[in-house]
């Protein structure tokens, strides 16, 4: 029995020792990443004692030639709040309100979609230092929803 508690005694005791290699600097997901597919690069920074990402450049910063406001550059015009419609998307927040949950997880915040309008419910997980994977959803859980990659 004296042997089993020593046992787990040094079991926890490397656990707890481990713990911190794992962990990330909240600091981490700072600096710039570039969307999947590579259309848009986003800065995220700390703001107060969350984390935001706004586009800092647009891949296409004008409409195309097939557009009716062809030349322009892009605003946010598919934003359901009509004063909202004339922002400039390069310059936009994109994500918000994320909290560092440990280990290599942000949590609690939102990102919108200028393309749709919507905004969604996000969880951001560094996988390394130059992958970030990206996780929108319709609920708080991430169980209905989707996941792409942004790059450094």
């Amino acid at each position: 029995m004296k042997k089993l508690a020593i046992v787990s005694a040094m079991a926890l005791g490397l656990m707890l020792l481990a713990a911190p290699a794992h962990a990330q600097n909240a600091d981490a997901i700072a600096g710039n990443w570039t969307t999947q597919g590579g259309n848009s690069v986003i800065s995220i920074f700390k703001c107060g004692e969350k984390y935001c990402g706004r586009i800092i450049s647009l891949k296409e910063p004008n409409y195309p030639a097939n557009d009716a406001e062809a030349g322009k550059p892009k605003r946010d015009r598919n934003n359901p709040d009509p004063n909202k419609q004339n922002r400039p998307i390069i310059g936009l927040n994109l994500v918000w309100g994320f909290s560092h949950g440990g280990g290599n997880e942000w949590t609690g915040g939102n990102i919108y979609d200028p393309e749709s309008g919507k905004t969604y419910y996000c969880t951001l997980t560094l996988e390394s230092n130059n992958r970030l994977k990206v996780r929108g959803s319709l609920d708080r859980w991430g169980l209905a929803g989707r996941t792409v990659h942004w790059t450094r």
